[in-house]
């Protein structure tokens, strides 16, 4: 004679009870608002801005290893290169921009609100203002 063949399975009498559902839900409930608070804290700073503006005098710091005479104009830098060209780095509506001999139209930086260029005794001071309201200043000595 064959016997049928039969598994036989555990059944849990735990189920989900009011109680917990109750429990989980209030759960829910209290750390659901935190949720927003967490992920503000996890965003990660942009420094575009600061390093747009850091390579804008790195590129004038390398204009002036090719300039024989320089000067200031209206907040306007000019610049006179070895061969013979004047280079000019000034604003221009929110963009900085880079002509040579008062030709062309080479954007440096944006979103610049105020460029304002002094000279002293070894060379001259540059003032960024961004629209952002930030202020980077950078003084530049002549050799």
């Amino acid at each position: 004679m064959k016997l049928p063949a039969f598994t036989d399975t555990h059944k849990s009498n735990g189920g989900f009870t009011l109680l917990s559902i109750l429990f989980s839900l209030s759960f829910l409930m209290v750390t659901l608002p935190f949720v927003p608070y967490f992920f503000t804290s996890l965003t990660i700073p942009s420094y575009s801005e600061e390093l747009s503006v850091r390579q804008l005098f790195q590129f004038i710091q390398d204009e002036l290893y090719r300039t024989e005479s320089m000067t200031v104009s209206n907040d306007t830098l000019l610049l006179k290169n070895h061969n013979g060209e004047v280079v000019s780095i000034d604003q221009y509506q929110q963009v900085i921009r880079r002509q040579v001999t008062g030709k062309g139209h080479e954007i440096l930086a944006r979103d610049i609100e105020e460029l304002e260029i002094q000279t002293n005794s070894f060379g001259f001071d540059i003032t960024v203002k961004t629209i952002e309201g930030q202020l980077y200043e950078k003084k530049f000595s002549l050799y």
